[in-house]
Parts: C-alpha cells; sequence; structure tokens
C-alpha cells in the first residue's frame, strides 16, 4: 500500500482538504487525521491560525469537527509529543496491529497507514508545532489522485508520496 502525506497548519485546513478528498470520491476508509490533542494559548501561533483551539473545551470542538468529517477517533499518548489525535483509518489500523499503543511513537503510527519516507520529514516537528497530517491510503493510482486533488484544491503546506 502506498500513502500521500499532506501537511497543514490547523485543524480546519487539514479537516477542508479531507472534505475535498471525499467530495472527489476519495474513499473514507482510506483517509486519516493526525494532530497534538491539546489546547493553546491566546498569543500563540496556532491560536491565530485556529481560533477553536483557544478554550479548554477545544479538546472536544477537536473531536466533534474531526467526527463529522471521519468516524473513527483515538486519543493516542505518544512520548515525544504527549497526546495526539488520531482519526479514520489510522484508527482501524491501530486496532488491527500487534503493537503495544502504550509505547507508540509517531513513526510506529505513520507505519501502520503505509508511511515509510522518514528520512526526509520529520512528522513529530510538525505535529509539536501545531500542524495536522492528512495520510491518503492507497495503491499507486489512488494516491496520485489524492496528490493531484490535494494540490489543485487544498493548497497543503508540504506533501510526500510515499
Amino acid at each position: 500500500m502506498k500513502s500521500t502525506v499532506a501537511i497543514y497548519d490547523s485543524h480546519i485546513s487539514a479537516l477542508e482538504a479531507i472534505e475535498v478528498l471525499k467530495d472527489k470520491c476519495y474513499p473514507p476508509d482510506q483517509l486519516s487525521l493526525i494532530g497534538q490533542a491539546k489546547t493553546f494559548s491566546e498569543n500563540s501561533p496556532q491560536m491565530k491560525k485556529d481560533p477553536s483551539l483557544k478554550t479548554n473545551s477545544s479538546a472536544g470542538m477537536l473531536i466533534d469537527s474531526t467526527l463529522n468529517v471521519l468516524t473513527r477517533l483515538r486519543i493516542l499518548p505518544i512520548g515525544e509529543i504527549g497526546f495526539i489525535l488520531g482519526a479514520g483509518a489510522i484508527v482501524t489500523s491501530l486496532a488491527s496491529s500487534d503493537l503495544d499503543i502504550t509505547s507508540l511513537g509517531v513513526i510506529d503510527i505513520l507505519k501502520t497507514v503505509g508511511v515509510n519516507k522518514f528520512e526526509t520529514v520529520n512528522y513529530s516537528s510538525f505535529l509539536k508545532d501545531g500542524r495536522f497530517i492528512v495520510v491518503a491510503q492507497g495503491d499507486e493510482d489512488e494516491t496520485q489522485k489524492a496528490k493531484n486533488i490535494l494540490c489543485n484544491c487544498a493548497k497543503p503546506l508540504g506533501m510526500v508520496i510515499d
């Protein structure tokens, strides 16, 4: 299985990218969203990009808005980051794997959805910076379709095809 990985600067823009993929008939069960599950201070750069992160109730808002787009969601403890929100195909992949989720890192989680290019992209640093990762899994044609859709319609900060 291959994957297209796109990086977004906010939860809202990542959800919009997933909506675009779904609107263009990309299978929703092949999509994943990963982001830090925490709130931010009013002066943080993340707050300027995504005001919904402001209050202590924002974790609930983050979960609610994500569940409107993808049906499966899990909060995962990640040693190097804290807690992350994982939604979509990644939750199914983790549930069916033999991994001990209490000791997972970002690389372990991304490997479950077919991401392998870790030498060129530091996904942990993107998550620590409050960015969100969208992963589209599939065969070569599907991941190329996802890349084309995202480049033309959802303008990610960066993208990797694996």
